[in-house]
């Protein structure tokens, strides 16, 4: 009978830890409640052992039991400092970008004239595939409109400017010849 017993509990103790290996917790909150109430039927069967005759087999079991409940608070303790710094790492961060944000802001709104920064929102759209802000291209006012060379005046090989007009009329100099 007590051999009985033994292999039972064993087969629970592995069913426990196989247990174990396989869950998976949503949130910090739901681990903890798990944790605290496998704590609880932990010290239910350390209660319900105590009030059986002592034994060594006794002693044995509830220092297994000990042991459970140590490396659960250890492991308890671990989730809480590594969720802890998670979290300080993610204020961080937020802060990091809130101080970008405010600055580019800040460039805008002092160094950016009104009318380009207008120009500039009235062209951006979000695109959901890339989940991105671009920018609509910038169609020209005249397409038909193209920047013409300038034509030579009066006849000459290439256009010329007025002042060198005015110096082929007054100087000599092969440089302004025409």
């Amino acid at each position: 009978k007590c051999r009985e017993r033994e292999m039972q509990q064993q087969m629970e103790s592995r069913d426990e830890e196989t247990l174990e290996l396989k869950e998976t917790y949503s949130s910090l909150q739901q681990e903890v409640d798990v944790k605290t109430k496998k704590l609880k039927k932990v010290v239910l069967l350390a209660a319900s052992a105590l009030r059986r005759p002592s034994s060594s087999k006794l002693l044995l079991f509830l220092l297994k039991l000990f042991a459970k409940l140590q490396a659960v608070k250890a492991e308890l303790q671990d989730i809480q400092e590594a969720h802890s710094k998670e979290r300080q790492d993610l204020e961080q961060n937020q802060n990091e970008l809130t101080r970008d944000l405010k600055l580019k802001h800040l460039i805008i709104e002092n160094f950016i004239p009104f009318e380009v920064k207008n120009r500039t929102l009235n062209r951006a759209f979000w695109d959901e595939d890339e989940e991105t802000w671009k920018l609509k291209p910038i169609a020209p006012a005249d397409a038909d409109h193209h920047m013409t060379r300038p034509v030579s005046a009066c006849g000459y090989k290439r256009p010329v400017c007025q002042r060198a007009l005015v110096a082929v009329r007054t100087s000599s100099e092969a440089r302004y010849r025409v």
